[in-house]
């Protein structure tokens, strides 16, 4: 792969070295050698044609100051995919236009970008750099958890997660460009509960689908050594809307299980989703916690209600938001909470997850081997006539969870 960099009247030839860590600009006649760091602090400026928006080259800095380097387009495109999500780029709009809004929440706004150079659509997370904390809450330093949520989707990759392409660190805002993940959450699909008896029944196989991908999911993120601390049904969403797939999207709470992390200053997670422990002065987050939260969202898809609070024994309904939290904080598992959980497999599996006391509660491996060994099938609830209307119920429920996405 060669490089030139232009001068008035001549150019200067570089091989370009792709290496794990690194990138090997080399100008051998000269003995010029320059190397492209791949970590956060390492900077690229993309060069763009202000003729056609096409990219013609690329800006390191040297010494403090921007130096451009010129390749031909196979060879930038290779790079610029090389580079992706590896090391931070700068302007992002030269790169890429706003064309719509997708959500926002207490860390940042997601908007849906399109790519000025190529066409492509994705989804990026804006933080403003003078965001203002609560007094209740652990002031971390922006950049750091700016920096940590990076850092966390650049070791996680699984087919179940939104995937990072690229970031920015700009003058006023901090960006994630993410895989745009168009369709509806899980939450939506709880709270819709408007299927009638028969379409419930047939639900049951990819209610049993969706369970045994958010398993595997968690027991990757544990097996890396994170923990995702806010399993929730607002964080999982239909890949272009077909309820068979799944990803996991906003990874703001994310945290390698190698720091220690106290909830003295700070609580993460969503009440009614967060394992009673958390609440605990000096508690560290660990591993139990996330179980706690996934055998929430699996008993919801289990029994396809709403639950908006723990009381006593009883998963039930709450307007209240400080009255939510509390009875979260005091939640005690009780066997007739799974009174309507009809398979004796998924009753244990969430008997272990539920558990209050985080040492009697199952962990991410232990979790998937009881799934695996639930021998039942879609032929187990479904009869001849039901098995005969599923193709047309599966379509069904692909309209039925459309979203309007024209903002």
């Amino acid at each position: 792969m060669i490089c030139h960099k232009k001068y008035l009247i001549f150019k200067e030839s570089f091989t370009v070295e792709l290496r794990s860590n690194e990138v090997v600009l080399q100008n051998i006649k000269n003995q010029i050698t320059n190397i492209l760091k791949l970590q956060e602090n390492s900077v690229v400026n993309w060069k763009l044609d202000k003729r056609n928006g096409r990219i013609i080259g690329f800006g390191i800095q040297i010494e403090s100051q921007w130096e451009y380097f010129y390749m031909d387009k196979q060879n930038l495109t290779l790079l610029k995919q090389f580079l992706d999500g590896k090391v931070r780029y700068h302007n992002i709009f030269k790169l890429y236009q706003i064309i719509g809004f997708l959500g926002s929440g207490a860390f940042g706004t997601v908007f849906k970008c399109q790519s000025k150079y190529d066409g492509k659509l994705v989804a990026c997370k804006s933080i403003k750099k003078c965001r203002k904390y609560d007094d209740k809450v652990r002031e971390f330093s922006i950049i750091e958890d700016f920096l940590n949520e990076v850092f966390c989707m650049q070791n996680l990759k699984h087919p179940n997660m939104v995937q990072l392409k690229e970031f920015y660190i700009e003058q006023k805002h901090f960006y994630i460009l993410m895989e745009l993940v168009e369709g509806d959450t899980l939450r939506r699909l709880i709270k819709k509960n408007q299927l009638d008896e028969n379409e419930k029944l047939i639900i049951v196989q990819v209610q049993f689908q969706m369970s045994q991908q958010l398993l595997s999911l968690v027991n990757y993120f544990h097996q890396e050594g994170f923990i995702y601390r806010d399993f929730k049904p607002q964080n999982v969403v239909f890949f272009q809307n077909n309820i068979g797939k799944l990803k996991l999207i906003d990874f703001g709470l994310t945290i390698s299980i190698n720091e220690e992390v106290c909830n003295t200053d700070q609580l993460c997670g969503t009440p009614g989703y967060m394992a009673p422990e958390v609440f605990e002065k000096n508690h560290n987050y660990n591993f139990k916690s996330d179980m706690f939260s996934l055998g929430v969202m699996i008993y919801e898809l289990q029994t396809f209600i709403q639950i908006d609070r723990f009381s006593g024994e009883y998963l039930i309904q709450h307007p209240d938001s400080e009255e939510l939290l509390n009875t979260n904080k005091i939640f005690k598992f009780n066997k007739e909470i799974l009174s309507t959980i009809k398979n004796s497999t998924i009753q244990r599996l969430l008997q272990g997850m539920l558990q209050e006391d985080p040492t009697l509660r199952i962990n991410s491996r232990e979790a998937v081997e009881i799934f695996k060994q639930m021998n039942c099938s879609c032929d187990e609830f479904l009869t001849t006539q039901h098995r005969l209307i599923y193709l047309c119920v599966s379509k069904y429920l692909i309209n039925y969870l459309r979203l309007d996405i024209n903002v």
